[in-house]
Formats: C-alpha cells, structure tokens, sequence
C-alpha cells in the first residue's frame, strides 16, 4: 500500500513538474534523475502522521522564495555571494550549453574550453558539482573557491594515494562518535 500512495504521490509531482513554466528550467535526464531521487525518498517514509494543525502560506510580499535564492546555488542563505567562473574542458560544451544550474549563469565555448560564469554563494554544494567534473574543471573565480577546490582535491589525492588523509580521519572519527540510529544495525 506505501509503494503505491509513493507512486500516486510521485504521479502528482511529475504532474507539476510537467506544467508550462516548470519543464522549461530542466532538461528531460534532469527530470528523471529528480523522479527517480524523489520516489527513493517517498518509498523510505516509515509513517505518516496527520496533524490538526494548518499552515498559511505567506503572500509573495511577506516571502517570495524566488528572491531569497536568488543567488543561491544549494540551500545555504547566510553565506556571502561572489561571481563564479569555471573554465571547463571543451569536452562538457554541450552539457554545459543544455543544462541550466542557476538562473545567472552563462556559458561561453572558446577554442578548447568552456567558460560557465554564474552569480552565486559560494557553499557546499556548489564546491560538490564542481569536484564532479574532475580534472576537467578549474575554478578561476572567486580566489576562495579555488583555493576551497584546491584543499579538498589535495585531500583527495592524498587518500587515493593511500595516505588516509585527514577527510578520511575525520569521516572516522564523527562515525565512531556518532550515536547509532534507531532502528539501524553497527556499521
């Protein structure tokens, strides 16, 4: 009965998602990836409590979403915005030119490169897209990023170099420190 009201409830999503206005901001592997993200999230809700209480949307003058992520690239609000700019490896030219990752960006093919510039804050997810590109990446801009980039490529390197480095250390010490989770076996 779970996996079919996740179905229903992916259903309605990929309804909205669908509309005009919405489908025109993603490209169509970017809607699956988030169909499928969102039916692994749905099938693991355990239980579902229904509660009396109600919740009223703001109107667009006390909240308007749109401009409080205006210039962010994840979640964080409270981190301050630079402008950004990758130069990628001229490999990623149609990604780049088919993928929209923030309302500010640009993207610009050079010879043998490609130049994304966006206006965002300078937070963890944006640092986790851009290690996703490997070495084909490399921060111009801002100096704090690249610098950021550059720290956590080195750790990287040094734990696939076998060093074990510090990433590692500390991945291993929050586990061993960490409460166990309710219901979860040990690792």
């Amino acid at each position: 009965m779970k996996d079919v009201r996740a179905l229903h409830a992916l259903g309605d999503v990929l309804d909205a998602v669908g509309r005009e206005g919405v489908r025109e901001h993603f490209a169509q592997d970017d809607l699956l990836r988030l169909a499928l993200r969102l039916l692994g999230a749905l099938l693991r809700i355990r239980s579902v409590d229904v509660l009396d209480d109600s919740f009223a949307y703001p109107s667009r003058n006390e909240y308007d979403p749109e401009q409080v992520f205006r210039d962010s690239f994840g979640i964080f609000l409270d981190l301050p915005v630079h402008d950004v700019e990758l130069r990628l490896h001229r490999q990623w030219a149609v990604y780049a030119q088919s993928h929209r990752w923030h309302d500010s960006q640009t993207v610009e093919v050079a010879g043998d490169h490609v130049r994304v510039r966006m206006r965002v804050r300078v937070c963890p997810e944006l640092e986790a897209w851009i290690l996703g590109f490997g070495e084909d990446a490399e921060v111009v801009a801002p100096a704090v990023l690249r610098a950021k980039i550059a720290k956590r490529a080195a750790g990287l390197s040094a734990i696939c170099a076998g060093a074990g480095g510090p990433s590692v250390r500390k991945a291993d010490q929050r586990r061993a420190e960490a409460p166990a989770k309710p219901g979860r076996k040990g690792r």
